[in-house]
């Protein structure tokens, strides 16, 4: 149900709560048709199951726990108020193995018995892409790699031998004291047979570039699979994502609703979809890979054409594997949804996101992000750290420019944060979390080993040990409120702040934190918006900015 009304996100942390909650009904009643409004009011007031399913927990599997045990605490899973729960291995004994597929059946079980959404966890630990250290090397990722050039004077029968089994390119270009000439660019990879190069090289002086790939080392020696190649992404959806569908086919888009990625991680520069989409976008592809890994001549068309590299490399990773991830699970009736590591700039980080989150991103099912530790302070302005204090407008921005639905964005929260996590401190950040636009909460965790576990608590019920346990529910019952209250409808949002993406790796550039914090401090909401978003999607209307049921009056 979409609500036909509008829903101001002008609020701070320190205000929102039930005296802001109770009067929007009565808002809501001047802008809702009767019926839509009853019901609205209803699920507000009784908190049915099917108004739940946007709050629950990471559930953690380990495959040493008895059905009884699994059982009992998903019990204390909906006894908490929640509606749904991410079924976790960390780390299973025999995740993908016999073992995993029976802790998976018990969950599956209880899910059906109380009504709760079941997502699935796709990776043994973190970060998801690493199969539990099982990547076969030849769906790795991957590194482009360059010659320093081979000078020939010309004109010249040039002859040169050429490996080709890791061959990407060879490309010719005039050099001149500062790098090569970019409009001489010649592309000679179709001169090389048997292993030769053979080349009528004109009249002048030209440097002869050979480009090739290798394999990514990996994070720690382990590989990651190569997310902008599409065989390996079709060998990892072979390996992770249709097993489960093997198994539990039946109940996809019924109680199983999704997949859960956590903390993926772009190795390489280099994939078989890159240079598609270099010429996919009409720029010189040439001119990239020179760029990239040597030097055009003209400073600015250096830095245009590794920008244009760098776009293409993300845009190929995000189409091929989270686009892929996102098709693959849209045919089956489910969402991949998940988060990056997003704090400290990590959203613009080359190993994290290949440069620019929202190419990666927008091709999930919602924007997301991740909560830990104790980055949010409760009630010190001063202590902000600006990265990490704006990433909930990140992950919102990503759902509401790219017209996710309902503009659901996720959140897992509260990971890492410790036993001692205090109730008040956290209603504050689910507070922080709301006002940005988050409306879909991931509590970390409910853990069936506990209390016994040293593994980044805090863990909610705690094995019985937990005297805070009932206040759970009112935390559960609260989030799940503001959920209702703030999914549909249609968001209002006077500031449109255009993101930077790449362009922070061309030069200086300012970021989007302190002017977010500014306008935020004065009540006004923003949405970061990239420019591919920019440039293909917002028309002008009036004095407004138009970009579906969104219309802007600033332009920052």
């Amino acid at each position: 149900m979409r609500m036909a009304c509008v829903l101001k996100k002008r609020f701070v942390p320190s205000v929102i709560g039930w005296l802001f909650l109770i009067p929007l009904l009565s808002i809501l009643g001047a802008c809702a048709d009767t019926g839509s409004l009853d019901a609205l009011e209803e699920q507000f007031r009784t908190l049915p199951m099917a108004a739940r399913h946007q709050t629950g927990p990471l559930f953690w599997l380990h495959g040493e726990q008895s059905e009884q045990r699994l059982q009992m605490y998903l019990d204390k899973v909906v006894e908490g108020g929640n509606g749904c729960f991410v079924a976790e291995s960390r780390l299973h004994s025999d995740w993908l193995g016999p073992d995993w597929y029976r802790d998976l059946a018990i969950c599956l079980d209880a899910a059906k018995k109380h009504d709760l959404k079941m997502w699935i966890f796709d990776e043994r630990g973190w970060p998801s892409g690493k199969v539990d250290g099982k990547v076969p090397q030849q769906y790795g990722s991957k590194y482009i790699e360059a010659d320093a050039g081979v000078l020939v004077e010309g004109p010249t029968q040039w002859t040169q031998p050429i490996a080709t089994d890791k061959l990407v390119a060879v490309i010719a270009g005039r050099s001149v004291d500062d790098g090569v000439d970019g409009e001489s660019l010649v592309d000679l990879t179709d001169h090389v047979r048997g292993g030769k190069l053979a080349w009528n090289a004109p009249a002048g002086r030209w440097s002869v570039m050979t480009f090739t790939w290798r394999y990514s080392d990996g994070l720690l020696g382990r590989v990651l699979v190569d997310g902008a190649s599409r065989d390996a992404v079709d060998w990892y959806i072979r390996t992770v994502y249709q097993p489960h569908y093997d198994h539990f086919g039946d109940d996809f888009g019924k109680t199983i609703v999704g997949y859960f990625y956590d903390e993926p991680e772009t190795f390489g520069d280099w994939g078989t979809e890159v240079l598609p989409e270099l010429k996919r976008r009409g720029v010189d592809w040439k001119r990239a890979l020179v760029a990239w890994k040597s030097k055009l001549a003209d400073p600015d068309e250096q830095v245009a054409a590794r920008y244009e590299y760098q776009e293409a490399f993300a845009e190929a990773w995000g189409r091929t594997l989270f686009g892929g991830l996102s098709q693959w699970c849209r045919e089956r009736g489910v969402l991949s949804i998940g988060h990056f590591l997003e704090h400290r700039k990590g959203y613009l980080d080359s190993r994290h996101c290949a440069g620019n989150i929202f190419q990666l991103q927008k091709y999930s099912g919602m924007g997301g992000i991740d909560a830990v530790f104790d980055q949010f302070v409760m009630g010190r302005r001063l202590a902000r750290d600006v990265p990490t204090w704006q990433t909930p407008k990140l992950g919102s921005s990503i759902s509401h420019v790219y017209g996710k639905p309902d503009d659901i964005t996720m959140v897992e929260i509260f990971g890492a944060r410790g036993q001692d996590l205090s109730y008040p401190e956290m209603k504050w950040w689910t507070n922080h979390m709301h006002v940005s636009g988050l409306n879909f909460f991931i509590p970390h965790s409910f853990n069936p080993r506990s209390p016994a576990d040293q593994d980044s608590p805090p863990y909610f019920y705690n094995g019985g040990y937990e005297p805070r346990w009932p206040l759970y529910r009112v935390y559960a019952d609260y989030t799940t409120r503001l959920n209702r209250m703030l999914t549909g409808g249609r968001h209002v949002c006077p500031v449109a702040f255009l993101f930077l993406g790449h362009s922070y790796h061309a030069g200086r550039a300012l970021m989007p934190e302190d002017m977010t914090s500014a306008l935020q401090d004065a009540r006004f909401d923003c949405d970061w918006m990239p420019y591919d978003v920019f440039e293909k999607d917002v028309s002008i209307v009036g004095t407004q900015l138009s970009l579906r049921q969104e219309r802007y009056k600033v332009l920052v």
